[in-house]
C-alpha cells in the first residue's frame, strides 16, 4: 500500500469536497425544480365552470336532453314532469362555490349556479370538451355540470362513484 504524501492528501481531500458540494447543488437544484413544479398555478381551465359568468345568467334556456331533445320550462327551479325527480336517481353534493349549471355541453348558456355543501339530484353522464358532464338538478337548476364539481353521496344506479352513462 503506498502511503500519500501531505500535499497528496489534501488535494485528494479537496477533491472529494469539491466532488460533494457538487452533488449536494445538483441535488438542491433538482429539489427547487421540483418544488417550483408542484408550486405551479392550476390551470386555467381549472376554474372555467364556476362563478358568474361574464354574460350572466340564462335561466329560460333550453336544456338539451341525452337524446338531443330540447326541453323548454326549466326554470324556476321545476325541471318538467318529464324530468323530474324521479328521473334524478342519484344525490349529489356540490364540491365548490359557484358551479355553473349549463343548458347544454360543453359551453351551453349557464341556466343556474350551485354552492358549496348544496345537495340535488344526478341522472346520468356524457363526455364532452374533455370533461365528463353529469345531467343534474339542483339548487332551482335542471341542466350540466361538470362531475368534477360534485359528489355522489347516494347512489342507486351504476358502479359506486360513478353514474351511468346517458
Amino acid at each position: 500500500m503506498k502511503t500519500l504524501t501531505k500535499g497528496r492528501r489534501m488535494a485528494s481531500a479537496r477533491t472529494l469536497a469539491g466532488a460533494a458540494l457538487a452533488g449536494m447543488l445538483a441535488l438542491s437544484a433538482l429539489a427547487l425544480d421540483v418544488s417550483t413544479a408542484a408550486a405551479s398555478p392550476a390551470p386555467p381551465s381549472a376554474g372555467l365552470d364556476a362563478g358568474m359568468p361574464s354574460d350572466g345568467l340564462h335561466p329560460d334556456a333550453p336544456v338539451t336532453a341525452p337524446d338531443g331533445t330540447r326541453i323548454w320550462g326549466t326554470r324556476e327551479g321545476a325541471a318538467p314532469a318529464s324530468v323530474a325527480r324521479a328521473a334524478m336517481p342519484n344525490t349529489i353534493e356540490i364540491r365548490v362555490d359557484g358551479a355553473r349549471v349549463r343548458s347544454s355541453v360543453p359551453n351551453g348558456p349557464v341556466v343556474g349556479l350551485a354552492y358549496r355543501g348544496q345537495t340535488g339530484g344526478a341522472n346520468c353522464k356524457v363526455s364532452s370538451g374533455g370533461y365528463t358532464w353529469g345531467l343534474v338538478s339542483v339548487n332551482g337548476s335542471y341542466g350540466w355540470m361538470r362531475t368534477d364539481l360534485f359528489t355522489i353521496i347516494y347512489q342507486s344506479t351504476g358502479p359506486w362513484g360513478s353514474l351511468p352513462r346517458c
